[in-house]
């Protein structure tokens, strides 16, 4: 993932590309889970800054002034500090016509068209504002999908390895990494299993072969419904229809809504 993805995965959760960017992103996006999962994090870190922001206390007057507006009271407005008002503009003289001169003709078209550009200038802004939006509001529906594991020991304290799953509940496929996990003899591998919600057998879901950085896709051996957490166990090369060997990471799915 380059710097620039990361950078738009930013302003995309910030909600500051322009619509040309945000289809585009939304386009890698679809294409690059780590890019998706990483917008999903900023989008997510975002809710809980704004959730974390402290209350303020309005002035004691601004109930009086709501009250007066409503019952159609004049409220008056009190300035901080000495209104400054900008010295009068000099507009330029008109020249005198006679009346039914060109003048006279010529100005109300004038206005018509100004007002006729002004509208249609407004309209297109309009719809470019609603395209933009149906776009947004089509990628905050493409991100709802995605659901995140954090994997830690199955038995606490007996290892220091950590990883991360994200699961795609649209397209049925997922992807688990891991910087921590050991090396393994030759003929074992780490095998990957998806556990349904209520259903306690797992579903074997990929095996791989440990390095640094070690990256692995999440993709069962059959469609399923859904998850509720993501194991990592140390089988024999080739793997297992079902867990044998010890389970060495294990994470609950997050829940959306």
């Amino acid at each position: 993932m380059t710097d620039e993805q990361k950078e738009n995965a930013a302003l995309f959760a910030l909600g500051l590309l322009e619509e040309a960017e945000a289809s585009a992103f939304l386009s890698e996006a679809a294409d690059d889970l780590d890019l998706a999962f990483l917008a999903a994090e900023y989008q997510a870190t975002l809710g809980v800054i704004a959730l974390s922001a402290e209350p303020v206390e309005p002035p004691a007057s601004l109930r009086e002034s709501i009250l007066a507006k409503a019952m159609g009271e004049d409220v008056p407005v009190v300035l901080s500090e000495p209104a400054v008002l900008p010295a009068p503009v000099v507009l330029p003289s008109i020249p005198s016509v006679k009346p039914g001169g060109r003048f006279k003709v010529i100005l109300p078209w004038s206005l018509a068209a100004c007002l006729a550009v002004g509208c249609a200038t407004l309209a297109y802004r309009t719809a470019s504002l609603e395209r933009e939006k149906a776009q947004l509001l089509a990628a905050r529906d493409d991100l709802s999908t995605l659901q995140l594991a954090v994997l830690a020991p199955a038995e606490p304290g007996t290892s220091d390895a950590t990883g991360r799953a994200i699961w795609d509940r649209k397209r049925g496929v997922g992807v688990f990494e891991s910087a921590t996990l050991p090396a393994l003899a030759e003929n074992q591998v780490y095998q990957l299993w998806i556990f349904e919600k209520d259903n306690p057998a797992p579903v074997p879901s990929g095996f791989f072969i440990p390095s640094e950085g070690a990256r692995a896709e999440l993709k069962p051996q059959r469609p399923v419904g859904e998850v509720a957490a993501v194991a990592v166990s140390i089988e024999v090369a080739g793997g297992r229809p079902q867990p044998e060997g010890p389970v060495v990471l294990v994470g609950e799915v997050e829940t959306s809504g």
